[in-house]
Order: structure tokens, then C-alpha cells, then sequence
């Protein structure tokens, strides 16, 4: 049988009476033999791979370093974002021009602009990849 899907084993592994069990996932490479079915499903060792797969993991130290470093950058960008918007009211009102909702609303394109741009959405995706692209030059 070749069960290199399931145990990355390359080599095909000979099944006989001291090694009966044909795992899911596996092929028969040649020869013939009866089989009877023992576990289906989530009981299956594959399923049981599965199944520690998809269960939720912790976040690692550097994951929540990256998250916090995600938020300071949000909320020194809404900080940016609203003293700006707070400076170029102040001068506007200094300098005493009479347009007010043409003025208003350039300044809160300016401040939206500002906190879009400082949200880091895509921090935690470029360090993954970067980090997965360093062990695979390890590797």
C-alpha cells in the first residue's frame, strides 16, 4: 500500500497478517486481499488528524505582539487623524473664511484618509508570509 497522504512515508509499506490495517487515504499499489471496514469518519486516523487540525489554538507570543502593535498603530493613527482635524478647524476659524460644510467636510476626508491609511490590516498577513517564506529557506 502506498500511505504516503497520511504518513509522508515515500516507500511502499506490505500489509499481511501482522500488519492488517489499511488506513484511509492509503492506495493499494498491487496484490489483492479482503478488507473489512473497523472505523469510519472522525474514528478513522485520518479523521482523528483532522480533527486535532481544526481545533483552536492559543496565539503565540509573537501573534499578540503583533496584535498589540496593530492596535497602538490604530489608535496613534485615530490620534493623528483627530488632531488634524482639530488643527485645520482652529485655522480655519483663525483665518475666517465663511464656507463652512465645504471646509468641514474636506477636513473630515483628510482625517478618514489619515485613519485608513495608519490601520494595519495587513501587518499580521506580511509577517506570516515573510515568516513562512524564512523557513522555507531554512528548510
Amino acid at each position: 500500500t502506498d500511505e504516503s497522504g497520511l504518513t509522508g512515508e515515500s516507500r511502499s509499506v506490505y500489509k499481511d497478517i501482522c500488519h492488517p490495517l489499511l488506513m484511509k487515504g492509503t492506495q493499494v499499489i498491487e496484490g489483492d486481499g479482503l478488507m473489512l471496514s473497523v472505523s469510519v469518519g472522525d474514528y478513522t486516523e485520518w479523521g482523528q488528524l483532522m480533527a486535532k487540525l481544526q481545533e483552536d489554538r492559543d496565539d503565540t507570543p509573537l501573534q499578540e505582539k503583533l496584535e498589540r502593535l496593530a492596535s497602538l498603530i490604530g489608535w496613534i493613527g485615530f490620534g493623528a487623524a483627530a488632531l488634524l482635524f482639530i488643527v485645520l478647524v482652529v485655522r480655519w476659524a483663525i483665518d475666517g473664511h465663511q464656507q463652512i460644510a465645504q471646509h468641514l467636510v474636506l477636513f473630515v476626508i483628510m482625517a478618514i484618509t489619515i485613519i485608513v491609511v495608519a490601520v494595519p490590516e495587513g501587518l499580521p498577513l506580511a509577517v506570516t508570509i515573510s515568516l513562512a517564506y524564512s523557513m522555507k529557506k531554512v528548510l
